[in-house]
């Protein structure tokens, strides 16, 4: 059974996941709605798709990170025995 210490790491890597989300879809939101500052961008479009690959990355990762806590919660079983991690990731 993982102990406390293990669920604080999943818990504070799923946290830590969902304020990389709130920052670049911030930014995102930024650059579309405001025109200030868009003069020092040369490539807008490779500027959104920057922001749309980490933002689907975030959500990648809060979906692994989120099914792992699922997981601990669910079974008793330890992540490092043979059904461990390899099923949820």
């Amino acid at each position: 059974m993982m102990n406390n210490n293990g669920m604080q790491l999943l818990k504070a890597s799923e946290a830590t996941q969902q304020a990389k989300l709130l920052s670049v879809q911030a930014n995102l939101q930024v650059l579309l709605n405001n025109s200030v500052g868009i003069g020092e961008h040369t490539d807008l479009v490779a500027d959104v798709l920057c922001f749309v690959e980490e933002i689907s990355q975030a959500n990648d990762n809060l979906e692994v990170v989120r099914s792992l806590i699922e997981h601990v919660r669910s079974n008793s079983k330890s992540l490092t025995d043979g059904e461990g991690l390899a099923g949820h990731i």
